[in-house]
């Protein structure tokens, strides 16, 4: 949300009618602090790559948009990214 603090180095929280989480290797949510691979899903999320399915079938799992982006999420539900996994 627009209206909550900033914090340095992040990338920020959750806003309206998105969702994000950070994910293991099985796709299962990890602690917080914990790396992982950070998700998305929502109605702004795109649906695919133009005639590449493979890349689609590998980037959109279950209605989740996989990043590539490494990242963790403090207690305040802040993210951060940390690196890049493609």
């Amino acid at each position: 949300p627009l209206d909550r603090p900033r914090k340095a180095g992040s990338i920020g929280t959750n806003i309206s009618n998105v969702e994000n989480k950070i994910v293991n290797e099985l796709g299962e949510e990890v602690p917080v602090g914990v790396v992982g691979e950070l998700i998305a899903r929502g109605p702004n999320i795109m649906k695919g790559y133009y005639n590449m399915p493979e890349e689609t079938a590998m980037t959109i799992r279950d209605g989740w948009l996989y990043t590539g982006d490494l990242a963790r999420r403090d207690e305040d539900g802040y993210f951060f990214i940390v690196d890049r996994k493609k």
